[in-house]
């Protein structure tokens, strides 16, 4: 199968079901259980993280590909080839993952403002 469901990209799409994981089960947990979205917001520093980590498998293999394509194009004497769309297309998820993790990160316990806890 070719494409972004490449079996040569499992581990970045492992990266971006456990960032979107944690947001879903932070933002059930918060809801169920009165925190006033704690744990929904520190989810949002949790998905940051896993879109650094995506971000960095995507700008080492964009430089690993670049490397080859170079040689490639030494030795047969062509043009060499711009990173694949499946690298970038991950990386503008690995972007818009972390910019809604960072507003989670700073902003998610205002969407609990109606839960009354004990620390209040």
């Amino acid at each position: 199968m070719k494409g972004m469901f490449n079996r040569a990209f499992w581990i970045e799409w492992g990266l971006v079901a456990l960032a979107v994981a944690s947001i879903a089960v932070a933002f059930l947990w918060s809801w169920l259980l009165p925190d006033q979205g704690v744990r929904f917001q520190r989810a949002g520093a949790v998905m940051v993280l896993f879109a650094a980590l995506l971000e960095f498998r995507q700008a080492r293999g964009i430089a690993e590909q670049y490397a080859n394509d170079i040689v490639v194009s030494v030795i047969a004497e062509v043009p060499a080839l711009s990173a694949c769309r499946e690298r970038k297309a991950f990386q503008s998820v690995a972007m818009v993952a972390g910019l809604l993790g960072t507003l989670i990160w700073g902003f998610g316990d205002l969407l609990f403002f109606w839960q009354e806890t004990a620390y209040s």
